[in-house]
C-alpha cells in the first residue's frame, strides 16, 4: 500500500514537473505566436539565422531570420542592442514536426547608443592570422574582430606576410555579409607597426 502511495506521488509530481517545463517554454511564445504579429523591442542576442529580442515588458521572443528576410534601411543588418521592429509570421519548420517563428522584415528603430563604433583605420594585434582572414583584438571597441582578405588587399612593407602577435593598422570597409544577415570587415590595406 505504501509503495503505491509513493509511486503515484511521484508519477503525480513528474505530471506537474512536466506541465509547468511545458507552460514555461510556450508562454513567452504564445504571447507573440499571432500569426502576421508585428513586435518592437531590443536584440538581446543573436546567432546564425537568428536573434532574441526582448520587448518593452522584458518577454524574450526568438525570431529566425532567412532569405526572405527584408531589412529597412537595406543595408542594416542585426546587432546586439540595436532597438527593431520585426513583422514575422509562424511558419512549420523543415522537420515537419514544430512550428518557428520567422521574420519577414526588420526595420531599425534605434541604434545602440552605447556601441563603440569601429572606425577606419584600425589598430590591433592580430590574434589568427588565416589565408582569408584575421582575427585582430581591436582596443578601441574592446573586441576582437573578424577581417577578410580579398584579392587585390595591399599589404605593407612589400613581401610581408602577416603572423600571430603582430601590431597592425588595418584600412577596411564594413559591408553586409553576401551570405547569413550580419557584417563583414573587409580590408582594403594592411600596415606592421613596428
Amino acid at each position: 500500500m505504501c509503495l503505491q502511495r509513493k509511486t503515484n506521488l511521484l508519477v503525480s509530481s513528474a505530471q506537474i514537473l512536466v506541465i509547468s517545463l511545458f507552460m514555461f517554454l510556450l508562454l513567452p511564445a504564445a504571447a507573440f505566436s499571432n500569426p502576421g504579429s508585428t513586435v518592437t523591442g531590443v536584440i538581446s542576442n543573436q546567432g546564425y539565422g537568428h536573434i532574441i529580442l526582448k520587448d518593452s515588458s522584458g518577454i524574450e521572443i526568438k525570431l529566425n531570420t532567412g532569405r526572405e528576410t527584408k531589412y529597412e534601411p537595406a543595408n542594416y543588418r542585426c546587432e546586439v542592442g540595436d532597438k527593431i521592429t520585426a513583422d514575422y509570421y509562424e511558419k512549420v519548420s523543415r522537420d515537419g514536426l514544430s512550428s518557428l517563428l520567422a521574420v519577414k522584415k526588420i526595420t531599425l528603430v534605434k541604434v545602440d547608443p552605447n556601441r563603440k563604433v569601429l572606425q577606419s583605420p584600425a589598430t590591433g594585434m592580430i590574434e589568427k592570422a588565416g589565408r582569408r582572414s584575421f582575427q585582430v583584438s581591436v582596443p578601441a571597441v574592446n573586441k576582437t574582430i573578424k577581417f577578410e582578405r580579398t584579392r587585390g588587399t595591399k599589404t605593407s612593407p612589400p613581401g610581408w606576410i602577416p603572423k600571430d602577435g603582430q601590431k597592425v593598422v588595418i584600412d577596411f570597409e564594413k559591408k553586409p555579409a553576401r551570405w547569413g544577415k550580419s557584417y563583414v570587415y573587409v580590408i582594403k590595406s594592411m600596415k606592421l607597426v613596428k
